[in-house]
């Protein structure tokens, strides 16, 4: 027969982290998740958090206007399963949203103007951070355009990035082919702008190519961002404005 809990380690277990919906103890092997809105709630796995959302929902920090931000050591393995799944539909309604503007910025940065041959060889990187200040609730396209800052902005050679991360080559191989295929067609294009837009609080990333046609380098567009691209970028972000 086993002996019983003293009185400390009884008052011990009692007072350790459990699932909000299966109590199950935190242990060796169930490692449990805090609820990234109001990081009051924790549960050892996706399909209890999905379980109790309907309950929990109500209490929730991000039905009070605001969420909670995480701490900066935070990584997308610590983010609740559905944050994370909700940041990323976020992000692809966001791509969307900015695809032109972000065409337009890359024309910029890349100094096609001078160097159109950059289509095939340089891309705009663009580090992006969730905006915890808009609620998750709110999913009409003003408030989707602000969901993600600008934490960094820069222009890299693709050999450079595929020496580094060699996994994206065939994505870099297939649009470059493409966008010769295109100009091989005698379509009026230059080629392609590339963005690859990172995510890395979700580990999370999209390759954005665009054509670059008729009209790209009007000088009306030239002077809304050569000033100063990156700048131009940062405010119309926080600004929400997509273009």
């Amino acid at each position: 027969m086993t002996e019983p809990l003293s009185p400390i380690e009884d008052q011990s277990l009692q007072n350790s982290p459990k699932c909000t919906k299966c109590s199950k103890p935190e242990s060796d092997e169930v490692r449990l998740m805090s609820c990234a809105r109001c990081r009051q709630l924790h549960y050892c796995s996706k399909q209890c958090q999905v379980a109790d959302w309907k309950r929990h929902k109500a209490d929730c920090a991000s039905n009070q206007g605001t969420l909670v931000k995480p701490k900066e050591s935070d990584s997308a393995l610590q983010l609740d399963p559905l944050t994370v799944a909700i940041l990323h539909s976020r992000f692809e309604k966001w791509t969307q949203l900015y695809r032109i503007f972000l065409q337009d910025v890359a024309i910029a940065a890349l100094e096609l103007r001078e160097h159109p041959e950059r289509c095939y060889t340089h891309v705009l990187c663009i580090i992006l951070t969730p905006n915890w200040s808009i609620p998750f609730e709110n999913t009409d396209n003003v408030h989707i355009a602000k969901s993600f800052e600008v934490q960094d902005a820069y222009v890299v050679a693709i050999a450079e990035l595929i020496e580094k991360e060699s996994r994206a080559k065939e994505a870099f191989d297939q649009i470059l082919s493409e966008a010769k295929s295109m100009q091989e067609e005698g379509e009026s294009t230059i080629g392609s702008t590339i963005v690859r837009a990172t995510v890395p609080a979700i580990k999370f990333t999209r390759i954005l190519p665009t054509c670059v046609g008729d009209g790209w380098d009007a000088p009306e567009l030239m002077a809304k961002y050569t000033t100063n691209w990156k700048t131009t970028l940062e405010s119309m972000m926080s600004s929400g404005h997509a273009g």
